[in-house]
């Protein structure tokens, strides 16, 4: 069911109401395997099915369920795709968010308190604290005195694994200053939360850079003429983001070969490459790197 939702979206639709209920009674069945399809399932119907936009109310079907098995669901892989579930709901809410923020604050605060928790599962928090902070960021207000810390936390962790989570709390505290509210309730923290973005720009981690833009536009949006303070300083990151290569790497034939020593078998593509190169001339090999795309993609914002 989760896969043929990409593709059979307008019929499977129609019957989500009679599908969800069943889908939700199986995340709390014996079988790992089954808890993991139907969190999985759970996420896809949510993105390919938009359930939780055409059917208003079915929030309140899958939701506390997730919930309710998440903190005590003990095999990790299961753990990630009721994450995923759970993010993906969230994203689609917008008031209706508001009894989920302190359930969802509480498990975030378990994973990032742990010091055995997997990168992983902080950077998937953390993406669905940012999603239910864009649908109703002024709901999460109240709890800035637990939250704010944790978050500085993330902010100054360089360690490799610790970047994606770092780069999302960023996206965090953007959606806060932005809420309805958000200036004023962050307003003692947005120096600090300026500064930290900054700083990830010393980094060569283009996904740090990326939510810092991101960070910047937020922040730009909820102070409007003030924002005029921080305005030469984040243009000049954009200008340095917008000048850097488009990620594509040009290399030559012998860069190839070196790289491809110790495969003894060739792929079909490969030998339909080598033709083609042979009946047209030696053509040039590139890779693409897409994520100094999404950079300049935020730093135009």
């Amino acid at each position: 069911l989760g896969i043929i939702a990409e593709g059979c979206a307008e019929g499977l639709q129609r019957h989500a109401p009679e599908i969800v209920p069943r889908i939700v009674e199986a995340l709390r069945d014996t079988s790992q395997e089954v808890r993991g399809a139907a969190a999985f399932t759970l996420g896809q119907f949510a993105e390919q099915l938009q359930c939780a936009v055409q059917f208003p109310d079915m929030h309140a079907v899958v939701l506390p369920v997730l919930f309710a098995v998440l903190p005590g669901e003990p095999v990790k892989s299961v753990q990630e795709r009721m994450m995923y579930a759970m993010d993906s709901w969230l994203e689609q809410l917008e008031e209706e968010v508001g009894p989920y923020v302190k359930p969802l604050l509480d498990i975030v605060y378990l994973a990032l308190d742990s010091e055995g928790s997997r990168p992983q599962v902080r950077e998937m928090l953390l993406s669905a604290t940012a999603s239910a902070a864009a649908a109703a960021g002024h709901a999460m207000h109240p709890h800035l005195a637990g939250l704010l810390p944790r978050l500085e936390r993330c902010l100054v962790a360089t360690d490799d694994q610790s970047l994606k989570p770092r780069a999302r709390a960023l996206e965090v505290l953007g959606m806060l200053v932005s809420a309805r509210g958000g200036r004023e309730a962050m307003a003692p923290h947005i120096p600090a939360a300026m500064a930290a973005a900054a700083a990830g720009f010393e980094l060569d981690y283009s996904e740090l850079r990326e939510y810092g833009h991101g960070m910047f536009a937020e922040v730009a949006e909820a102070l409007g003429e003030d924002f005029a303070l921080y305005l030469p300083a984040c243009v000049e990151r954009a200008a340095a983001s917008l000048d850097l290569d488009d990620g594509v790497v040009f290399g030559d034939s012998d860069e190839e070969d070196e790289g491809g020593k110790g495969n003894d078998s060739d792929s079909e593509e490969d030998i339909e490459d080598s033709e083609e190169g042979s009946q047209g001339g030696e053509r040039p090999n590139y890779s693409v790197f897409s994520g100094v795309v999404e950079e300049k993609a935020a730093a135009c914002k």
